[in-house]
């Protein structure tokens, strides 16, 4: 068994039978944002890694309905519930960044590259298929869940993250693979997601804020909860 077959055998929706899609809207909002506020001009539109597709569907449909758009992802089970959404501009497929012959002008791959056994393999090979690229990065290596017990094996058995990342080994990362850097930015994920709030994530979101005042860097640094936005090209 490989760490890619859960996509493939039914174990990742089994587990995680919404796909995320709860958060898609709140996801797209910010790469249209930084698409806009960075003037990225483009036609297509491809996303590896697709999942249940409304990243992309809210993307056709709210912000960018003159382009085209087309999902990849390796489970059978997501690009069946993606094809619900299928219409004259957005269209879903099966396959790997391997299987992508065509070039879009434009390449997501939002929390995706954390599930990947060979990172830098599938870095390199993504590059190629257009011309500027956004990625969505979880910054996981944080004192919190250094510190806290069983955190990355948690997010490795439910969400199936084999790699963790900080702002500077995830940038580290795409420069190794010979993107270049246009735009980063933090997400405030733990803080502005629908999330089910306990006690320890309130008082956890409490400690974010006040250590905001001393820079969103640090308080990723120390408590986890953030992602990276990326434009490269």
């Amino acid at each position: 068994m490989t760490a890619s077959s859960i996509y493939t055998d039914g174990t990742y929706i089994k587990h995680n039978p919404t796909l995320d899609s709860e958060h898609s809207p709140w996801k797209a909002r910010h790469i249209a944002d930084m698409l806009n506020k960075c003037k990225v001009s483009f036609d297509s539109v491809c996303e590896i890694g697709c999942g249940g597709g409304q990243i992309l569907s809210e993307l056709a449909t709210s912000y960018f309905t003159d382009k085209t758009f087309h999902g990849y992802d390796i489970s059978p089970d997501a690009i069946a519930v993606c094809q619900k959404l299928s219409k004259e501009n957005l269209s879903f497929t099966v396959g790997s960044v391997e299987d992508i012959a065509e070039r879009y002008g434009l390449v997501l791959c939002i929390d995706v590259f954390e599930h990947v056994e060979n990172d830098f393999d599938f870095l390199r090979k993504l590059k190629g298929i257009g011309k500027y690229k956004i990625f969505h990065i979880p910054l996981e290596i944080a004192v919190w869940n250094v510190i806290k017990y069983r955190s990355f094996l948690n997010v490795r058995e439910t969400v199936g993250h084999i790699h963790h990342y900080s702002r500077e080994t995830a940038l580290a990362v795409l420069d190794d693979c010979g993107y270049e850097i246009k735009e980063v930015r933090y997400t405030r994920g733990a803080i502005e997601l629908p999330y089910e709030r306990t006690f320890n994530s309130t008082v956890l979101n409490c400690l974010r804020k006040a250590t905001e005042i001393f820079g969103v860097s640090r308080a990723s640094r120390f408590w986890g909860g953030y992602s990276l936005l990326v434009l490269a090209e």
